[in-house]
């Protein structure tokens, strides 16, 4: 948290609120988030309008980023998690992003810090993620230094996008997401608005990034896709079609797994992973705001 508050508050073009959404049952955040932006007026002389609000009943990230929503002001909104380190042109870079480009509606930046991943991972990705499972941003990650260009996407990642307010505000986090709710809120926003990976807007995630890869999250992995795939995308034929493709793959990694640990347990866990993101959007379609809509792509 405070190496996160500590690079947005030394940017190079400051922005003008901040939001903090504290979920905690102490004051440590409090007290990291008062230290930062007394140390950021030293500095400059003045700090961004806070807006701090702290509630033990929040629980989840989603819930806590539709808070924000309720309350944020100002013409451009900037989701960031509490474990990144942005770098000092960021804010200034993302701005300029949105003055170029006046029909990108969302933007996000680009983590420069991922590794690039075994191969045979990379492989099964580019064989069985087709269609609207396609992952466009871990590319760029990976890679992060070849790009020049506006990079297309569908989603992007929750803890570092931005969007036109007007844009913003047609959209709401499924609260019942533990993953994939940052696509899921892109792909729902009104009008499909273009969204963009920015390679100059760029910071660094300090979490761990390879536990996407490890066999304890084919369960984790599966439930999420699912989930995306029965609230948005199971309208087309071609989509059902990625699915199935998909759902080979997902078989075929976890049924590895299970000859590598002599256990039928990743089988087993992969498929109660679809059950439940297939339960869990019906669910989210029966709860879903009246303004939301269901894209076909």
């Amino acid at each position: 948290m405070r190496l996160t508050l500590k690079t947005l508050l030394s940017q190079s073009v400051q922005v003008n609120e901040v939001i903090v959404i504290d979920q905690s049952g102490d004051d440590k955040t409090k007290v990291v988030t008062s230290e930062e932006f007394e140390r950021a007026a030293k500095q400059s002389g003045a700090a961004p309008a806070l807006r701090y609000v702290q509630d033990t009943s929040i629980t989840g990230v989603s819930q806590a980023r539709n808070r924000a929503l309720d309350i944020a002001t100002g013409d451009i909104w900037l989701f960031l998690d509490d474990d990144i380190d942005i770098e000092p042109v960021f804010v200034e870079e993302l701005v300029k992003a949105f003055e170029e480009n006046p029909t990108a509606g969302g933007i996000s930046g680009v983590i420069t810090n991922y590794p690039i991943p075994p191969f045979s991972y990379r492989s099964w990705l580019w064989l069985f993620a087709r269609g609207p499972f396609r992952e466009k941003r871990l590319p760029v990650y990976w890679d992060a230094h070849k790009y020049r260009e506006l990079v297309p996407v569908i989603g992007m990642s929750g803890g570092l996008m931005s969007f036109r307010a007007e844009i913003a505000r047609t959209g709401r986090f499924d609260e019942s997401m533990r993953d994939g709710e940052d696509v899921d809120y892109c792909v729902n926003l009104e009008g499909t608005p273009l969204m963009v990976l920015a390679p100059k807007v760029r910071l660094k995630h300090m979490a761990s990034n390879i536990n996407r890869i490890r066999e304890a999250w084919l369960k984790k992995f599966a439930a999420s896709q699912s989930h995306l795939y029965h609230k948005n995308w199971n309208h087309k034929l071609s989509n059902r079609i990625c699915f199935g493709w998909f759902i080979v793959g997902l078989s075929l990694a976890s049924l590895l797994s299970c000859v590598r640990r002599l256990s039928s347990e990743p089988f087993v866990g992969m498929l109660q992973g679809l059950r439940q993101g297939e339960a869990a959007a019906v669910a989210s379609r029966l709860h879903a705001p009246a303004f939301a809509k269901s894209p076909v792509n």
